[in-house]
């Protein structure tokens, strides 16, 4: 057996065998239910599977913690991608394909520019993930309300009081749990 396949029978029995609290548990919790959308009608979508691979690190990372947790460059490489899954490349990304067959877009300024977008597209993708209490600035961000339409509503009780962390408010600010919070701002 290689290590590729040990890992896949670890995984396999720590999810079978997964302790409730555990770090897997709650990487299970964020991934379990999502299933990546890779495909609308013809069109794939990059975005689909970079989440498939790094749902399946994430789970990886999580059984074996010697695995480094940063996700692997090249599963946000459209070649690299396009390869793996095999999907033609101009299906996958045909703006890249385009990007990258044109003369006119070449040089070194053009190269910078194409640089900084993807480094700004990556910095955007693997943000670390907020912590699991929030305040009412990552609601009213979320919301693009205010903070003070945020304590409005929890005063009229328009947000579930079971997102709300017990102990806060009355003078104190408020918190959040934030899986429950997006889960409510997804559903509402």
């Amino acid at each position: 057996m290689n290590s590729v396949d040990d890992l896949q029978q670890r995984i396999r029995e720590a999810i079978d065998n997964v302790e409730p609290g555990s770090r897997l548990d709650e990487v299970l919790q964020r991934w379990g239910n999502y299933r990546p959308t890779v495909r609308i009608g013809d069109r794939h979508l990059i975005q689909g599977y970079i989440d498939m691979f790094r749902s399946c690190h994430e789970i990886s990372c999580a059984v074996d913690p010697t695995i480094d947790s940063r996700l692997p460059s090249h599963c946000c490489d459209p070649e690299s991608i396009a390869s793996f899954f095999r999907i033609p490349l101009e299906e996958l990304a045909p703006d890249y394909v385009q990007e990258s067959s044109t003369t006119e877009n070449t040089g070194p300024e053009k190269d910078i520019e194409r640089i900084a977008t993807a480094i700004e597209r990556l910095t955007e993708h693997l943000a670390p993930e907020p912590a699991d209490i929030v305040g009412t600035p990552y609601l009213a961000q979320k919301l693009g309300c205010s903070s003070a339409w945020i304590t409005q509503q929890i005063r009229d009780g328009q947000i579930p009081q079971a997102c709300i962390v017990d102990g806060t408010g009355n003078g104190k600010p408020w918190k959040f749990h934030r899986h429950k919070i997006d889960r409510w701002i997804r559903d509402r």
